[in-house]
């Protein structure tokens, strides 16, 4: 995933503005060589992640190649209002801990990049009341190019 920095994500949904889920899911079909997901709305993924593995894994038990994932969802604010909380998904780098890196779509440019760490991933969409989940890619062994 490192290789495709820069990879132009403009053919995805929206022009490349809402493509984090069609991004990973075409890379992904690049190193497995079948779909994992034909959906590109990240609660659907996650849906079907789920179904795959059950419960999602620590994110030190997830190789490089691996998904992080924070679907789309409704969260209820302090004040007890309930909005809709946009989501994201991308593929887990090098690193360990707070500091490991997060390849995603950056809808701002529609390009592949290394977007967040772990702890930005964390405070952005963590803090946002969205749930931060990880899954190795639904093949043992396999992993998108690091």
């Amino acid at each position: 995933m490192k290789s495709k920095v820069g990879w132009d994500t403009s053919d995805g949904p929206d022009g490349g503005n809402l493509a984090c889920a069609w991004a990973v899911r075409h890379l992904v079909h690049d190193a497995l060589k079948r779909w994992i997901t034909r959906s590109d709305y990240t609660p659907t993924v996650y849906s079907e992640l789920q179904s795959c593995f059950g419960e999602a894994s620590d994110e030190s038990d997830v190789p490089n190649g691996g998904i992080i994932i924070s679907p789309t969802a409704m969260v209820k604010l302090p004040n007890g209002k309930r909005i809709r909380r946009i989501g994201h998904i991308g593929l887990l780098g090098s690193g360990s801990g707070g500091t490991r890196l997060i390849y995603s779509n950056k809808s701002s440019t529609a390009r592949w990049a290394q977007s967040h760490t772990i702890d930005k991933w964390k405070s952005y969409y963590g803090g946002r009341g969205l749930k931060v989940l990880y899954y190795p890619l639904p093949h043992k062994g396999a992993q998108a190019d690091s």
